[in-house]
């Protein structure tokens, strides 16, 4: 129930504030009297959209004005409005609501609920629970389909609760067991797919055959082609060591050595043996040479 309603600066309203009592209450004025000025403050109550133009001249401060609508509800008989308070964490007062609406010129707007700032939206939340604008479609509940339902079920006896309870307690078992059911779905899905791509990547081993060590062996090919040109100079070094380029290498060396071991031969005969190592050494480093 609404109990009062205090209104500055909205339109024409320079200042106005109209208490209502128990039962019928009616405005009446001639045209432009700001009757529908009043509706339209009591809507701002409720959630309907703001805007700058709804701002009247008076009070300004630096080009900008601020219209203000503030109103006060009796909750004692709209126990789902006092519900919402709670469950959304707003200050309650012995089923007192105050609301309190903001505009300014400059497009600025401003909610509070029992002295607590609010969106727009939990405005609209809550004045939908709180208010009928006939006229005003989207506050009308009874056409608002999302409440078709909970309106049929308050003409339910005990049984009919019982029963919507059980049925609501089933359906959300099958929507736990429905959601179930599209995970094992899904998972026996990815277990198909990273099942191809295994038997793919199989057959892509078995087409190139490997052979055990296979992989050391391309390790160390691949270390060699990388260091190749390294490889190949410190080759050519260990070949001029021991064939000689510029100087004579150690296969010239022993060469030279072997004639002086055949010229002693030829005079001792028990240098034999050292001649034959001295040309099986100049075999075998002319073998490591090639």
């Amino acid at each position: 129930m609404l109990l009062e309603i205090r209104i500055s600066n909205l339109a024409l309203i320079e200042r106005a504030e109209i208490q209502c009592g128990p039962g019928l209450n009616v405005l009446t004025g001639e045209t432009g009297a700001g009757k529908s000025i009043l509706i339209h403050a009591l809507g701002l109550l409720v959630g309907e959209r703001a805007t700058s133009e709804q701002v009247g001249p008076q009070g300004a401060s630096d080009g900008v004005a601020k219209a203000r609508v503030e109103g006060a509800f009796d909750l004692s008989r709209a126990p789902r409005a006092a519900a919402w308070l709670s469950q959304a964490d707003f200050p309650a007062d012995e089923n007192q609501l105050v609301i309190t609406r903001e505009i300014t010129s400059d497009g600025r707007g401003r909610v509070r609920i029992n002295g607590q700032m609010a969106t727009a939206s939990a405005l609209r939340e809550l004045g939908s629970l709180l208010v009928d604008l006939h006229g005003q479609h989207e506050h009308q509940l009874l056409l608002r389909a999302d409440t078709h339902l909970n309106f049929l079920d308050e003409f339910g006896d005990a049984a009919h609760h019982a029963l919507r309870d059980a049925t609501r307690q089933a359906f959300g078992e099958w929507r736990t067991a429905q959601r179930r059911l599209d995970e094992l779905t899904a998972d026996e899905q990815k277990r198909a797919q990273r099942l191809d791509m295994l038997q793919f990547q199989a057959q892509e081993i078995d087409a190139v055959a490997p052979e055990p060590d296979e992989d050391t062996q391309l390790t160390d090919e691949r270390a060699r082609l990388m260091n190749a040109e390294k490889l190949r100079a410190a080759a050519a070094l260990c070949r001029d060591a021991l064939l000689g380029s510029d100087e004579p290498g150690a296969s010239t060396l022993l060469g030279q050595a072997l004639k002086a071991a055949r010229e002693i031969e030829a005079v001792d005969g028990s240098v034999a043996p050292w001649v034959e190592e001295l040309q099986s050494a100049i075999y075998e480093i002319d073998d490591a040479a090639a």
